[in-house]
């Protein structure tokens, strides 16, 4: 059996194609951006997110849409599985130690 080369597909299973299609063009994210990716991933919401880093809605959205663009994906579940993908990102400690109104 011969050694994968790279850009070799065929032994890709179908499930895993999706990595194809939305794999990142620009890796570059700001520590904001990275920030709230680290927010996205554990599943909070747009207003929660804007809790957290004590910006609004709006601005959260603005730092979303250049998530998505630099990971080229259209949406959260697609940012989060290419981040998965590239490797875990880690909120700062600072971010998680705040608490989020009830």
């Amino acid at each position: 059996m011969t050694e994968a080369q790279p850009g070799d597909t065929a032994s890709i299973r179908p499930e895993e194609t999706y990595l194809l299609r939305i794999r990142p063009i620009d890796l570059t994210l700001t520590e904001r951006e990275e920030e709230i990716l680290a927010f996205l991933m554990r599943g909070k919401s747009n207003r929660e997110i804007a809790t957290c880093i004590f910006r609004s809605e709006d601005t959260v959205k603005y730092h979303l849409k250049n998530i998505y663009q630099k990971l080229g994906v259209s949406g959260r579940l697609q940012a989060i599985l290419v981040a998965i993908d590239m490797h875990p990102v880690n909120p700062p400690p600072e971010a998680t130690a705040r608490q989020l109104p009830r």
